[in-house]
């Protein structure tokens, strides 16, 4: 799905019809959830069936091998994803960092129903869910999210430091032993943290104190 320019330049919510309302995090968003946790989010939904293969743990690769030899359809970076705990709680921290609604994964059905906001805390009990993240819409989600964050399908880089989510450090720390040593330098200059601060000295009205309130797509649109 190709999102339109004023879609993409907007604070607002995208809404995937019976996904869900993909938010744009401002700076400021993204500073309290720690600028590595949103790094190892963006991996994650990144990644191709190769690399979601190649991390999961024993267990996940014997349920699904198991799931293999009964499935005849292909599968998928989501169904690789939904057989292994790890990286399930890791997948689903990032689409509730990025979802206006709370994902939750069903065990049964093997997909992720995204309640309201907080439903959690509600003593009524779940109401009914507001959409579902199936392996057929999940690339839609992925690719909005992406999109809205200025990072191209293949950009995995990371970098070395603290990740507040503890499942998203674990997949962190196999995907910087997993990388390939052979990959060409990326422009440093255009990572997140020198972007702000170069377009913050320089720009006329943004300033350290006020660029926070931009989004990602905002900066950079700023920054060309």
């Amino acid at each position: 799905m190709v999102v339109d320019p004023f879609s993409l330049i907007s604070p607002e919510p995208f809404e995937i019809p019976y996904a869900g309302r993909v938010k744009a995090p401002s700076l400021r968003e993204i500073a309290r959830e720690g600028y590595l946790s949103y790094q190892s989010y963006l991996s994650l939904l990144s990644m191709d069936q190769e690399a979601c293969f190649s991390m999961l743990s024993e267990e996940g690769r014997r349920l699904l091998s198991q799931y293999a030899k009964q499935e005849t359809k292909p599968l998928t970076s989501f169904d690789i994803f939904t057989f292994d705990k790890q990286l399930r709680a890791a997948l689903c921290a990032a689409l509730d960092f990025f979802l206006e609604e709370t994902p939750v994964f069903d065990e049964k059905t093997k997909v992720f129903l995204t309640y309201p906001p907080g439903f959690l805390k509600s003593s009524d009990g779940p109401p009914s869910p507001l959409g579902v993240i199936t392996s057929e819409n999940y690339p839609v989600v992925c690719d909005v999210i992406l999109q809205r964050a200025c990072v191209k399908k293949a950009d995995k880089s990371l970098e070395n430091g603290r990740v507040k989510n503890e499942a998203a450090a674990r997949i962190l720390k196999k995907l910087e032993r997993g990388k390939n040593s052979r990959k060409p330098k990326e422009d440093k200059r255009m990572d997140l943290p020198n972007v702000i601060s170069s377009l913050a000295c320089h720009h006329k009205s943004l300033n350290l104190s006020n660029i926070w309130n931009l989004t990602v797509y905002q900066l950079y649109d700023q920054f060309h």
